[in-house]
């Protein structure tokens, strides 16, 4: 839904988009001779890029004992602004990135230490935007490296300012959230923080293509929520609309960011062509998007294959510019040439050449020190090497073939096209056409161009198909087709796009595949259609697979398969049956030349197995499968053990993925059998041959719970031995055993934190008691942190943190001995929760300490920060109201208060010797009421403990 539209004011449209206006002064008005001094700087560096002559002028006024304390942060501030402005106008390239690096470093050096203060908005503003522009300008060198080694230092380099832009554009836009309705200026402010984080995300993408897919993806969600909040007819939503474009051009959807480019060129026409057009300064800011839309949809043409679409573009731009009569922004008018003569060159013909050539010529006069010089001078390059060349067919085809084994796929389509230009004799054509087209294709594909590799492979075959008597060549045109289309629907979501673009591969494949090819598509097919549910069908293209090809035997497992996969169970053992019984058959016995069906029989044995077992473990944990509903079968737990025991010993070097599910699979199996140790060997391995597999998670998981199991049994061992004094050696073995326990479940815990990154909230709970019991403080914290740092801010958790995570921190702490770190965040936590009881003991313990027997039985006695009798009155005269409240006279709870508030006494007794007597008292009473500590006796092992500490700490 379109928000409604209005104009931004000349203000914005004259300059929204420089640094000008996202860096307004620091606020208050500051010496006269300073602010000389700082437009003095900011016009060297800016206007005239002398730098270092603005940097020495700059220092000198730093250390000036003129300079106040504000002069010094207005000027910190500056620093940064001179690098920055002053090293866009620097022309060495090597010598622009180094200042531009140490421009963002002066910037964060300067949020660091001022970013709390007024006017760091501004410089937050102003960091992103020095992140978004030197990220364009490492993405267009990294583009240009050729040195592998050189190209990842500069990757690394563009992640972390990718990474420090949108934290800036994110602080920006958190600073500025609340004040957006106060002023346009503010709201402008605002929108391009927004608008940054978007550009940085998709440049990001377009950088690191490990990334690609999911910054992509973020870059788009944010464009769109942009253009929606701002208004898409506005020319900050319609810049959003632009960069939403360019995200989806470089995700891969070029058809999607096509439209969202002409889409943009139109809606600027319409508001510069209209009767109320914008003032003049937005009218040139829409232009400008005209331009880079432009600009961006001749990239995609070009790619594509579509030099007469890039003509008809920069024909259209060239009508755009006579009828607006507008100033164009170089750098994009200078881009849109540069396609047009490369276009041209991909044309072919003397007049295309020449008139390329002159484009370039030009672009590189215009552009001495910038990219787009670079670009034209290569490309000067490469037009001189056509005129007047007169070379074979065959010396182009190896030329080729270098740049593509060294590759330089760009390079090595350039070198094919140009072969393919040359091809003239029909014997010439059916030599070196197609297989031309194969390469082509192949360069694409190994990019990730998919689309481009699908149209290249289909123009091979139908233009050289019919002349060409290579079936090698054919049948490899038909496999990469069949690869190129399985990539693309990895890569886009419009699956009507890719199944229409199937139909006509399919059309094209069959007049040229043989059976092989034939029955490689049919696996790849079965295997999209089971994975879509459509079973009956994938069957139905497996069972089409010819006997006599390499795939047969594989086509018979993956039948089993999509049995196993409906739930079918019963057709899926019979079939498993059948292919292993027709394996087991001498009269099908494999001979050592065929090679290649040997593999295929290895790959479909172990498949077979794997399924066996996997059905069993269905049905033993009752896992639904297609539309059957199971129950659990734990009487087949011993049989997944069986199936499993020896899968990754005897097929782990043909199946890896399923070697590594069946040792999970038999993990959980032991661990329901109560085989611990058995599991624990077998997850030592997985975890050592897949430390990254995040289902080796779930299995930490299931490990520290079956340890848990266990401690929790030791632990009610260890209650009824505790305080019998004939029970030591059991006390001490007990002990001892559930620390080693312990240890082994906070193992898995840790484990399970290395590959998920949301652990669940309960199992850190867990794991930070656990680690309590063996007085490992610093890993109780460290759980418990996470779950903080997790879930604090999670509105469906932050109630639990709140309430329990928080004070059990606090409770940790106090273990450490850190009383006043505890004591303060117990105090923060009680203004959220002033009734809580809870809290209100912890406060107890922080003021004044507690007291308990350590592991080996002697008296731990814990003074808080030694604020005694202030603990003391907090526990008498409120805590004893919920103590009455809770329970009854005698329970444990009601003795532990009492005990408590003679252990404080008897601290206390230290500052105030009349204390003691009230401890004594406290004393008398348990003892006393109602018959000489009997009661606290018979309570159980807790009692008795309890007892014991009343004996001891007696006043």
């Amino acid at each position: 839904m379109k928000t409604p539209f209005h104009r931004f004011p000349i203000a914005f449209a004259a300059g929204a988009l420089c640094f000008a206006t996202t860096l307004a002064p620091l606020a208050r008005a500051q010496d006269a001779k300073i602010q000389r001094e700082v437009k003095l700087l900011r016009g060297l560096a800016k206007d005239w890029g002398f730098v270092e002559l603005a940097q020495e002028h700059l220092d000198a006024l730093r250390k000036s004992p003129d300079t106040t304390e504000g002069d010094q942060k207005q000027l910190a501030q500056v620093n940064a602004e001179v690098l920055y402005l002053g090293a866009r106008r620097i022309r060495d390239l090597d010598k622009r990135q180094t200042v531009l690096a140490d421009a963002l470093q002066q910037f964060k050096d300067y949020l660091d230490q001022y970013g709390n203060s007024e006017g760091a908005t501004a410089v937050m503003s102003a960091y992103a935007e020095a992140c978004e522009y030197y990220g364009d300008f490492l993405s267009d060198r990294i583009e240009l490296e050729k040195d592998p080694d050189k190209k990842k230092a500069l990757e690394e380099e563009a992640l972390q300012v990718f990474v420090a832009g949108i934290k800036a554009s994110n602080d920006a836009m958190q600073s500025l959230e609340g004040r957006v309705g106060e002023s346009n200026d503010i709201k402008i402010q605002y929108y391009l923080a927004w608008l940054r984080k978007g550009t940085l995300l998709r440049t990001w993408a377009k950088t690191r293509r490990e990334d690609r897919e999911v910054k992509a993806d973020e870059a788009i969600q944010t464009l769109e929520d942009l253009a929606l909040n701002s208004g898409e007819e506005t020319p900050i939503g319609i810049k959003a609309l632009l960069e939403m474009g360019v995200a989806l051009a470089v995700k891969g959807s070029t058809r999607d960011g096509v439209d969202m480019f002409a889409g943009t060129i139109d809606l600027v026409k319409q508001q510069l062509g209209s009767d109320n057009p914008p003032p003049l300064g937005t009218q040139g800011l829409l232009f400008q998007f005209l331009e880079e839309s432009t600009n961006h949809m001749t990239d995609i043409y070009l790619t594509e294959g579509r030099p007469d679409d890039v003509l008809t573009a920069v024909a259209d731009y060239r009508g755009s510019l006579t009828k607006f009569n507008l100033p164009p922004q170089p750098r994009f008018q200078d881009a849109i040439f540069l396609n047009e003569a490369r276009a041209r060159i991909d044309k072919g013909g003397a007049e295309n050449s020449t008139k390329a050539l002159e484009i370039a010529k030009e672009v590189a006069n215009r552009h001495p020190s910038d990219f787009i010089g670079l670009r034209a001078r290569e490309m000067i390059t490469g037009v001189l090497d056509n005129p007047g060349v007169n070379v074979g067919p065959e010396a182009l085809m190896q030329a080729a073939k270098g740049e593509l084994q060294a590759s330089k796929f760009g390079s090595a389509v350039r070198a094919y096209k140009r072969l393919l230009r040359s091809l003239e004799s029909a014997e010439d054509k059916s030599k070196y056409g197609l297989r031309a087209y194969v390469d082509i294709g192949l360069s694409f594909a190994r990019q990730q161009r998919y689309l481009e590799a699908i149209y290249a492979l289909m123009t091979g075959l139908s233009t050289y198909g019919p002349l060409s008597d290579d079936d090698k060549s054919k049948a490899s045109a038909v496999n990469y087709l069949n690869s190129a289309l399985s990539g693309l629907r990895r890569q886009i979501d419009d699956n009507d796009f890719v199944d229409g673009l199937k139909g006509q591969v399919d059309g094209i494949a069959r007049r040229y595949a043989d059976d092989k090819t034939i029955a490689n598509r049919a696996i790849d097919d079965a295997r999209r259609l089971i994975d879509d549910g459509e079973y009956d069908k994938a069957i139905q293209q497996l069972t089409a697979v010819e006997k006599s090809t390499d795939q047969y035997e594989l086509s018979q497992t993956m039948i089993a398969f999509a049995n196993m996969m409906s739930g079918d169970f019963a057709k899926a053992r019979a079939k498993v049956k059948q292919y292993l019984d027709y394996t087991a058959d001498p009269l099908n016995r494999l001979d050592n030349s065929e090679t290649v069906k040997k593999q295929y029989r290895e790959f479909a044995i172990a498949d077979a197995n794997f399924y066996l077992g996997k059905m069993l473990a269905d049905e033993a944990f009752g896992r639904n499968t297609g539309k059957v509903e199971r129950k659990p079968d734990p009487s087949k737990l011993k049989d997944v053990v069986d199936a499993f025991k020896n899968y990754s010993k005897e097929y782990g070097k043909v199946r890896s993925s399923y070697a590594m599910i069946a040792t999970i699979e038999l993990i959980a199996a032991l661990i329901d059998l109560e085989k611990v140790g058995e599991a624990e060997a077998e997850y030592a391995r997985i975890r050592k041959d897949f430390p990254q597999e995040r289902s080796i998670g779930g299995l930490a998981v299931k490990l520290f719970m079956a340890r848990k199991t266990n401690i929790a049994a030791i632990q009610q061992e260890i209650e009824a031995v505790q305080g019998d004094p004939t029970k030591t050696l059991e006390l001490r073995d007990a002990t001892q055993r559930m620390r080693a326990e312990v240890r082994k479940a906070l193992s898995f815990a840790t484990n399970y934190l290395e590959v998920e990154p949301k652990p669940n909230y309960q199992l850190l709970r867990d794991a930070s008691e656990l680690a309590v019991l063996v007085e490992d403080y610093d890993q109780a914290l460290y759980f418990l942190q996470k779950v903080v740092e997790i879930y604090g801010n999670d509105k469906n958790y932050t109630d639990n943190v709140d309430k329990f995570v928080r004070p059990d921190i606090a409770s940790i702490l106090m273990r450490k001995g850190d009383y006043q770190t505890a004591l303060k965040q117990i105090d923060e936590a009680l203004k959220v929760r002033p009734k809580s009881f809870e809290l209100k003991l912890l406060r107890v313990r922080a003021l004044g300490g507690w007291c308990e027997f350590d592991e080996s039985g002697g008296l731990r006695i814990t003074p808080g920060v030694g604020r005694y009798k202030e603990a003391y009155e907090l526990m008498f005269t409120d805590y004893r109201n919920y103590v009455r409240g809770k329970y009854k006279e005698w329970d444990l709870e009601y003795y532990q208060f009492r005990f408590d508030c003679m252990d404080l006494c008897i601290k206390a007794a230290q500052e105030d010797t009349d204390f003691i007597e009230t401890a004594k008292k406290f004393y008398r009473q348990a003892e006393a009421n109602p018959d000489n500590f009997e009661t606290l006796k018979k309570i159980g092992p807790k009692g008795l403990r309890l007892f014991q500490l009343f004996q001891a700490r007696k006043p």
